[in-house]
């Protein structure tokens, strides 16, 4: 069986690391905090007195309000709380992707299908000039390979 797979590589990654997906395009996510330090605070005195904050604000102004309007008063336990809360909020985001080349394999049906994440591995480490002969169980089924170039 023939296949094509479209290989990428992240926007500005200096490794230039391949991501090879079959069919979609493949848009891998990262995990980051969705708010931290300055943001977080302005989000928490925002859920705690109701007053929308500038966000243009520097780190040294946000914490003079703190210390002046919430710091040592009885709000002080509270707003801790939400800052914890909003500063360990955590989010997907979409990493920026950019198609380099399709590869065409040829390889055994019968040992697994196109999206099989061990095939995709096997892809990988062929492109990366690393061949592996087994894994997770998945005997190599490629029988051969060629790229074909993206014309933008």
């Amino acid at each position: 069986m023939k296949v094509q797979y479209g290989v990428y590589c992240k926007t500005g990654d200096p490794d230039q690391k391949l991501i090879v997906s079959h069919g979609e395009q493949h848009i891998p996510v990262r995990t980051r905090r969705k708010y931290a330090g300055k943001k977080a605070k302005i989000k928490a005195i925002e859920q705690l007195t109701g007053n929308a904050m500038d966000t243009h604000l520097s780190t040294s102004e946000v914490n003079v309000y703190i210390g002046k309007h919430i710091f040592d008063t009885p709000q002080w336990a509270e707003y801790h709380r939400l800052f914890e809360l909003f500063a360990n909020e955590l989010e997907q985001v979409p990493e920026q992707v950019e198609l380099k080349f399709y590869v065409v394999i040829e390889f055994d049906a019968s040992m697994c299908n196109p999206e099989d994440e061990r095939l995709v591995y096997m892809i990988t480490r062929l492109l990366e000039n690393n061949p592996v002969d087994e894994y997770k169980g998945l005997q190599n089924p490629i029988i051969s390979f060629s790229i074909q170039a993206y014309n933008k």
